[in-house]
């Protein structure tokens, strides 16, 4: 699992460290919810971010392939607004909706592999 570099955080989260310390050890989390970034919208309708409750982090398929993980929110509604949020912020910022290009300027694949060096993969 990676974590993007300036990691949206809910107001609602109080350690956001304790958060990504018990997702990385798989630890049950009731009230976590992950915004993602896909990693071929392409593939998904178009899609360039998703959230889903953290739970869900614990299936196989995140094992093999680890998630990119743009923002921590707490509960379904938060992370809808944060969602909103990402997405309200690039269109203020670029024009457009292009919420990768926003978040990743040099590249979501540049950015994806820098992570990958520095957890020495």
């Amino acid at each position: 699992m990676y974590f993007y570099n300036r990691l949206y955080v809910s107001p609602l989260i109080r350690d956001s460290g304790k958060v990504k310390e018990k997702l990385l050890q798989e630890e049950l989390q009731p009230s976590i919810f992950v915004i993602l970034l896909i990693e071929d919208p392409g593939k998904r309708g178009g899609d360039q971010l998703e959230f889903c409750h953290s739970i869900n982090l614990r299936q196989p398929w995140y094992r093999e392939h680890p998630p990119y993980v743009i923002g921590l929110a707490r509960g379904y509604q938060d992370s809808v607004e944060m969602v909103r949020q990402i997405v309200q912020e690039c269109l203020d910022h670029t024009g457009s909706c292009n919420v990768r290009d926003y978040l990743f300027p040099g590249g979501a694949r540049f950015f994806l592999n820098e992570a990958l060096r520095k957890d020495g993969v």
